[in-house]
């Protein structure tokens, strides 16, 4: 593997070339000009003549990669970053009768967001007025300016009571209209629905009854690869350009979704390879996993342990600055939106679809130093910008599947820092290294989440805004110099968590010829 840093060396051989050469030109012009003294006497024994070899040129080929400290930084062991989405759902039932007088009942489904926290104390929870837009349903909005009240669960999720001036507008538009129930979320931005009965006679031969029922839905977000995992590309990677095939694998234990807990197995296929004598590459990540079901059936558990496609990843990265201890590069990433897209089902109808329509754009800037064959340090910084949403599907109370609108991904921040040392070197053996890592992951969203609103409808990323740090250490292996293995553990540091542990596996095989 060429390390590229010829250019450089051949600029400063040529320098210190040129500023002998004129040194020299120098001093035979200033001989030139002053006669040379003579001696008034010869020494009787003259002293040694000092013979000063003539300046050549260093014509050698760039030192070997193991020769490079840079050239042996190890890359990135990693964490592991995904988020669900939720959605709340009013799904009718149909019940059909034959009779030509007849009492239908129906539900009136109104959804909002509040403008303020929710705040109380233990158990008793208050959401502040609505915002000016008004609580959207059946002939609204409705403007309401006193507290909604609401008793907590252990979830976060509150069971709400009824809020008399918003009942008073409602039964002005619709007489009859009785409170049922109301559901309210505890975390930004606090949506809320409410169900209000209405009881009609009227003469049809059938009968469609429609209860109230509110559902709390968790599915997948195909943002950022849906529960597969994010394209972090400091995850078995470096700011080094490589020549190499890879192979990774992350068990997620515990991971925390929305209202449940699961494991996540996670596999990622990849390639990089250099042009430009190794001061570029091309990287393509292809990620799998055993992970949530992107179809989700309503009123179910939550289906798991299901095979998965994510997001594949493409990174072209170049060197701003190099030589033998130093390194800066920079580059932009794209995650190709190739996982599956999302849907909610009731009896295998769906009532619900993110399409996973989405590019990420992903710039990165990394850098590592490494003063000498032991000692090494690195860091990685990426972020995630959502360039143009996913589209959200939504079957209204008559039956018609269509477009309601676009949930945009949060910006995403990922920052990484390593520190390693080799502890084992060698030239000759079969094991060539040994080194010990250890890493810092800072991972957070940016800005406010988004949220798409439509009739009986909400869906929002509940739990995306993050701001976790977790810890990895771990063990690389060198074999003959070329192919490394990587055995690391990453555990949360704050209260902020995604997962309980993480342990990943890494395995990295340069190709082409590798100078020893």
């Amino acid at each position: 593997m060429k390390v590229g840093l010829r250019p450089n060396r051949a600029w400063f051989r040529m320098f210190v070339f040129g500023v002998a050469l004129g040194a020299y030109l120098c001093g035979l012009t200033a001989s030139a000009k002053q006669p040379p003294e003579i001696p008034a006497q010869l020494p009787d024994d003259p002293a040694p003549t000092t013979v000063v070899p003539p300046l050549v040129m260093n014509t050698e080929p760039a030192s070997p990669p193991r020769r490079d400290p840079i050239s042996k930084v190890p890359n990135f062991f990693g964490d592991f970053v995904a988020r669900p989405s939720v959605a709340l759902v009013n799904q009718p039932r149909i019940v059909s009768a034959s009779t030509t007088t007849s009492v239908s009942t129906r539900t009136l489904t109104f959804v909002g967001l509040p403008s303020d926290v929710a705040g109380g104390l233990g158990s008793n929870i208050f959401y502040a007025p609505f915002n000016p837009n008004g609580i959207a349903g059946p002939g609204g909005p409705y403007r309401v300016r006193t507290d909604v009240l609401g008793i907590g669960l252990p979830s976060d999720i509150s069971i709400l009571k009824e809020n008399a001036e918003l009942s008073a507008r409602i039964q002005t538009q619709f007489p009859g209209a009785i409170f049922s129930g109301g559901i309210g979320l505890l975390d930004l931005p606090f949506p809320v629905m409410f169900d209000y009965l209405q009881t009609t006679t009227q003469p049809v031969t059938t009968i469609q009854t429609v209860p109230g029922l509110v559902a709390l839905l968790n599915l997948p977000n195909p943002s950022g690869g849906g529960m597969i995992g994010r394209n972090k590309y400091f995850d078995d990677g470096s700011p080094v350009p490589r020549d190499r095939v890879f192979f990774d694998y992350n068990h997620v234990g515990e991971f925390k979704g929305l209202g449940t807990q699961y494991d996540v197995n996670r596999y990622v296929f990849g390639a990089e390879k250099t042009f430009l004598d190794g001061f570029g590459s091309v990287e393509v990540r292809v990620p799998f996993a055993g992970t949530v079901n992107s179809n989700q059936n309503g009123g179910q558990p939550l289906d798991v342990n299901n095979a998965e496609f994510g997001n594949v990843g493409l990174l072209l990265k170049g060197t701003l600055f190099r030589n033998a201890n130093w390194i800066i590069t920079a580059g932009m990433g794209v995650s190709v939106p190739t996982a599956d897209d999302s849907r909610i089902l009731f009896a295998g109808t769906p009532v619900l679809e993110i399409r996973n329509n989405a590019w990420l754009l992903q710039p990165i800037l990394g850098a590592a130093w490494a003063p000498n064959d032991r000692f090494y340090v690195q860091t990685g910084l990426q972020f995630d910008f959502d360039a143009n949403g996913n589209p959200l599907y939504v079957r209204n109370p008559g039956g018609e599947f269509g477009r309601r609108g676009v949930l945009t991904d949060q910006t995403y921040l990922y920052a990484s820092g390593a520190v390693g040392y080799w502890l084992y070197q060698s030239d000759t053996n079969f094991l060539s290294g040994v080194s010990l890592q250890g890493e810092l992951h800072y991972n957070r969203t940016l800005g406010n989440r988004d949220v798409v609103q439509t009739g009986s409808v909400l869906v929002t990323d509940l739990g995306s805004d993050i701001d976790v740090l977790n810890a990895t250490a771990g063990v690389n292996v060198l074999l003959r110099d070329r192919a490394t293995l990587g055995l690391g553990v990453s555990l949360p540091v704050t209260s902020d968590r995604l997962y309980d542990w993480s342990l990943m596996a890494r395995i990295n095989v340069p190709f082409g010829k590798v100078s020893r």
